[in-house]
């Protein structure tokens, strides 16, 4: 077996198709959803685009010490295979500024 896909093929005795969605999400000051509960989601790539500090985690009422902090240009990766029922999970954030911006793309079975 070469990799997680053999391996898919060989248990479930066929292939998963999965395909990439990206999206932008403007961040503020107050909580905003980034994205929704979705059990299909098996990777979720975060980039900070804009000129502000990011805060983000699964609770909606996070707080800019409170979460996984992401500085301007810092990326944060979650995969199925780490992260297990937390990658299906409804996520949020907050900025320490206005004009903060993020870069999403989600990777789910369709």
């Amino acid at each position: 077996m070469a990799n997680v896909t053999d391996f898919v093929v060989n248990f479930f005795d066929w292939s998963l198709k999965t395909d990439s969605f990206e999206s932008d999400v403007a961040i503020g000051t107050a909580v905003v959803q980034i994205v929704s509960n979705n059990p299909r989601r098996v990777a979720l790539h975060i980039s900070n685009t804009g000129p502000t500090q990011i805060t983000f985690s699964r609770l909606n009422t996070l707080t800019l010490t409170t979460g996984k902090f992401l500085q301007p240009g810092g990326d944060f990766d979650l995969y199925w295979y780490n992260e297990l029922r937390e990658i299906e999970a409804t996520w949020f954030a907050i900025g320490g500024g206005l004009n903060g911006s993020l870069h999403l793309r989600e990777v789910m079975f369709v």
